[in-house]
């Protein structure tokens, strides 16, 4: 059977609080940060060897969640398996891209962050990223915050005031700020 919720909500659902789907997010982020530092046929090469880098930890992480989501939960999600697929074929693409050693990828880290930090508009891109990244984290509500939201359709035990969906144990703040309060009952 396929069910995402199952899938999500489960305990593989997220790590530390944080929803495995955001911490995907952030790697296919880096990911994609890292390939756009590439501007020179020799840079192409480093880059596809960190993106090669990358790719055999995400490898390793899709591999866990697959196993987790088929054999122990008894279920599939499509949007899973969509980002399955992708991780291997970044694995498989980047593994054929690098030229160089992995075991020189350690020595060549500090020079390859200074060649990307002398660049502004690189420079800029990563900025965005890093406080985008740090935002979305930040900002995410904790399981206990989501279950309370679910429980109290007035969203008094959240930590912030932000309005709230009513979704149950999925319930999610959204991004604009609203006053909630009880509705006053007139009887005539």
């Amino acid at each position: 059977s396929f069910s995402c919720t199952q899938a999500y909500t489960s305990r593989f659902g997220s790590v530390a609080g944080v929803p495995t789907a955001l911490l995907g997010v952030v790697w296919f982020g880096l990911v994609g940060l890292v390939a756009g530092f590439a501007r020179t046929s020799e840079s192409a090469s480093v880059a596809g060897a960190y993106v090669f880098a990358f790719s055999t930890v995400g490898l390793a992480v899709i591999l866990y969640l697959g196993y987790a989501s088929f054999f122990v939960l008894g279920t599939g999600c499509l949007l899973c398996i969509g980002t399955y697929v992708s991780v291997i074929g970044i694995f498989v693409l980047s593994s054929l891209t690098k030229t160089i050693p992995m075991t020189q990828l350690p020595l060549r880290v500090s020079r390859d962050l200074r060649s990307a930090v002398g660049r502004p508009v690189a420079l800029l891109f990563a900025m965005i990223y890093l406080a985008g990244v740090g935002s979305a984290v930040a900002l995410f509500p904790s399981e206990k915050e989501a279950a309370d939201a679910g429980n109290d359709e007035w969203g008094k035990n959240l930590r912030w005031p932000y309005s709230v969906f009513h979704e149950g144990p999925l319930a999610r703040r959204g991004f604009w700020r609203a006053k909630i309060v009880a509705a006053q009952r007139f009887d005539a």
